[in-house]
């Protein structure tokens, strides 16, 4: 059976619409790498790379790499479905990670909000200095104006 009229016109627009997908995920997993960078990695030249990474359909082979070197699946990365990356990746990044250093971060961090709480805390539940010094500032006369 062949391909309906209106099939064959949606398929460049899903097409379009697939390669737009793609395009974002590849400039979220790439975010802060040069195409430089990326050419090193990939084995590509950096033309390629960025225009893979903007308007082109990449091959095969760079998905791949992209996939080896910066440790996402490829579904993720065709479809968008899926995790994002892999559990070797995980692994890097949980052994990369000093976690007495970012508990102390994440300390520090809830200390300063916890004062910044504590602050308006303070400041809601008693407004009645406040109001006080205002209602004292707007009863007092202008200078040079007598009544």
């Amino acid at each position: 059976m062949a391909p309906t009229a209106s099939c064959t016109q949606n398929e460049p627009e899903a097409q379009a619409v697939w390669l737009g997908g793609l395009h974002t995920r590849l400039q979220l997993v790439l975010q802060g790498v040069s195409h430089n960078a990326v050419a090193r990695t990939t084995g590509y030249n950096s033309e390629t790379v960025r225009r893979y990474r903007t308007k082109t359909e990449p091959s095969a082979r760079f998905v791949k790499r992209i996939c080896e070197e910066y440790g996402v699946t490829p579904t993720w990365l065709l479809t968008g479905e899926g995790e994002q990356t892999t559990q070797a990746q995980c692994e890097a990044i949980a052994n990369g990670l000093d976690f007495a250093a970012v508990l102390t971060l994440l300390g520090q961090r809830l200390n300063e909000l916890q004062a910044k709480l504590d602050g308006c805390t303070t400041a809601q539940t008693d407004p009645e200095p406040q109001m006080m010094h205002r209602l004292n500032g707007a009863a007092r006369p202008a200078q040079g104006v007598t009544r």
